[in-house]
């Protein structure tokens, strides 16, 4: 009598990976996943024999446990990709192998595919984003995301300048720190941003060149409820802050040590946060247009002036503090308005004026340049001429 091996498949482990792809058809866009399913191959049969002719496999999926109402055969492999899943749907899973003679093993272990949305809402009348590590969430503009079950997500809440961020509403998020969730069902969290009132800046108030090293009184006005001020700068137009003073200031000035800049700065700010007695932010407020930190001013030649070839002329610039001991001065001069620059001179030290002979050029589009190296010649501070000067032969005045 001829009986029908099983092949063992009960103890095989089954996988999967999620990835998530695009269908793009005509103008509309679709979301759909995937799954990787990956298993182990049986290596006996039923009997404990020693399994030589297995064939393939095929792979079984649908959306109720041990009912599967789709089944693919994929050959001998034992990873293999199912498109076309619905996110927010629980898919269930397992494999059957397969010998030459068509004898089907009875399923493998079962794995489960739940996926759950996720979305963000904004509250209040102040403004911020919302942005989520892992990446997926960045609310500004995507709210909404589909995550795997389990999947934890760290959400930080950004405020917009004019701004700050009031806590959540979320029974599984509250305070005002950062909500770390682990994804088991459809869930919905809410931002709250709220305006806070201006603080206005008096001085600086844009323009200015302030020497570095100086003492420069920063000058503000505050809504009564702020009490405590922290001060920060900014080099770069406010795409990075620094601090002034770690710890929060009363009044409404503070003298500021200006810093030293490796070079003339001329995209500065200065921001002042005001906080309340609980130290609740509750003002804020930023300098209306940019000021410069001056380390180095060519002074002469002076713009628009005349100088004559031949005839020594001094060439004057003022130094403030610099980040750095200045090892050497270099000297340079253009006639094509600083597109190219040619040496007049390289001094030691930073004596501060050179007494140079004019050369015998004729251009009305003359700049000059001076340069400050410290002894690694690693940082240099430089400054050109305000404006262009004229550069002509005595036989020509």
């Amino acid at each position: 009598m001829y009986f029908l091996r099983r092949i063992r498949f009960r103890h095989i482990l089954l996988f999967f990976v999620v990835t998530g792809i695009y269908l793009f058809l005509c103008l509309a866009t679709a979301f759909a996943d995937s799954a990787i399913l990956v298993w182990n191959p049986p290596t006996t049969n039923v009997d404990g024999t020693l399994l030589v002719d297995l064939a393939g496999y095929r792979v079984y999926h649908g959306t109720s446990s041990l009912n599967y109402t789709w089944d693919d055969d994929v050959g001998d492999v034992t990873t293999y990709e199912i498109h076309g899943l619905t996110p927010e749907i629980t898919y269930f899973f397992a494999v059957t192998a397969y010998d030459t003679s068509w004898n089907e093993s009875e399923f493998s272990n079962e794995v489960s595919l739940m996926r759950y949305s996720l979305d963000v809402n904004k509250q209040g009348i102040g403004s911020g984003t919302v942005i989520s590590t892992p990446s997926g969430i960045d609310c500004g503009t995507d709210c909404s995301e589909v995550y795997n079950m389990g999947k934890i997500i760290t959400f930080s809440a950004i405020p917009d300048m004019g701004s700050q961020f009031n806590g959540w509403s979320d029974e599984r998020c509250s305070g005002n720190g950062q909500c770390i969730l682990a994804i088991t069902a459809n869930t919905t969290i809410t931002a709250n941003f709220d305006m806070i009132s201006p603080i206005t800046i008096t001085a600086p108030a844009g323009g200015e060149r302030i020497a570095s090293g100086s003492i420069y009184t920063i000058q503000w006005s505050a809504p009564m409820e702020a009490i405590n001020f922290n001060l920060l700068y900014s080099l770069d137009n406010g795409v990075t802050w620094q601090e002034i003073t770690p710890d929060p200031v009363t009044g409404n000035a503070y003298d500021w040590t200006v810093p030293a800049p490796n070079m003339n700065q001329r995209d500065c700010l200065v921001r002042v946060i005001g906080s309340d007695a609980s130290g609740m932010k509750v003002a804020e407020g930023i300098s209306n247009a940019t000021f410069m930190i001056e380390v180095l001013r060519v002074i002469t030649p002076l713009n628009d002036g005349i100088l004559t070839s031949g005839v020594y002329y001094p060439i004057v610039w003022l130094t403030n503090a610099t980040s750095e001991p200045v090892a050497e001065s270099e000297l340079f001069y253009s006639i094509d308005m600083a597109e190219t620059w040619i040496p007049i001179a390289t001094l030691p030290g930073n004596p501060g004026v050179y007494l140079w002979e004019v050369p015998f050029v004729w251009s009305s589009t003359c700049k000059v340049k001076v340069r400050l190296n410290d002894a690694a010649r690693k940082r240099e501070v430089r400054d050109v001429s305000n404006g262009t000067f004229t550069i002509q032969p005595y036989q020509y005045q």
